[in-house]
């Protein structure tokens, strides 16, 4: 998450967030305002943190359950501010976190090892259909009745866990669409959204249209696709985040990724309409995600 005086960003994972987050702390610097990152424990940390007004900003990661930081987890004396965030077609986010491979780092990110290898034998080593089967199964936060004919996909619950201001109070209403228009009317009120496949050129309208001055943006054009800062070369606020092992690992895997790869040959036809059928209220939101 970004604290600027003028907006705030929350970083859904796989959506381009490192670029943003990279490219603003970049502006600021250039600015010679103070970029200062807050690690937290619970809410009560947020109390470590300044009010982030003009000449500095603030980037802060959660311990615990989600690092990122989400809407919900934003303090009062925050939330008036507009809110960014980046989006991504569910198809080909769901590959970007298959090729990362998180879960040969975390091999308990589904759940119990010996339990997870009981539905995938081979487990570590995933076939893709494999991992979206598994990721629908052992990381939904919100698991409908057992009547229900609809499961929310993990794409789509994971938008409403970061985006939505009350989360748990969101989930039953993915299951009306009427109910869910009528809240999402409510909730997209100060939030602007930006889709990973224009990133550039939507960041850079929305930081015109936040006052900052042309002239400063070039380097949202201009720079080179961001991967995550690691290694010795930088300073112990990123590498404190990293083991040595995780973090050679996190080198390898984007060393040469393409943001622009090719998702649609990881699908076969039925795996396409599962993603389609489970991520449905995205593609109702976002109808040119729907290809």
């Amino acid at each position: 998450m970004l604290i600027t005086d003028k907006f705030i960003y929350v970083h859904q994972p796989k959506t381009g967030g490192t670029f943003v987050t990279s490219v603003i702390a970049a502006i600021h610097e250039a600015r010679s305002d103070r970029v200062e990152t807050f690690h937290l424990d619970g809410a009560a940390g947020w109390t470590q943190v300044p009010g982030s007004g003009a000449g500095m900003i603030a980037r802060v990661l959660l311990r615990g359950r989600n690092q990122h930081g989400t809407r919900s987890d934003i303090p009062l004396r925050y939330r008036g501010r507009p809110l960014l965030a980046t989006i991504r077609n569910p198809y080909d986010r769901y590959v970007s976190q298959y090729e990362f491979a998180w879960w040969r780092v975390y091999p308990e990110m589904f759940g119990p090892v010996e339990h997870v290898r009981r539905l995938c034998p081979r487990y570590p080593d995933l076939a893709f259909d494999e991992f979206v089967e598994l990721t629908n199964t052992a990381s939904l936060r919100y698991k409908p009745s057992a009547d229900s004919e609809y499961t929310p996909g993990f794409q789509t619950q994971q938008f409403v866990e970061y985006l939505l201001a009350k989360p748990d109070d969101a989930y039953p209403l993915l299951h009306d669409d009427s109910a869910w228009d009528r809240l999402w009317e409510l909730e997209k009120i100060g939030l602007h959204l930006i889709d990973q496949q224009a990133l550039r050129d939507q960041l850079h309208a929305f930081l015109l249209q936040m006052g900052y001055a042309p002239g400063e943006l070039a380097l949202v054009r201009n720079a080179d696709w961001i991967r995550p800062r690691i290694g010795p070369s930088v300073d112990s606020e990123w590498t404190s985040d990293y083991s040595p092992s995780l973090g050679a690992y996190v080198e390898r895997m984007t060393r040469g990724r393409s943001p622009a790869r090719d998702w649609t040959r990881y699908y076969t036809p039925e795996l396409k309409a599962f993603v389609r059928e489970r991520e449905r209220v995205l593609f109702r939101l976002f109808p040119q995600f729907d290809v």
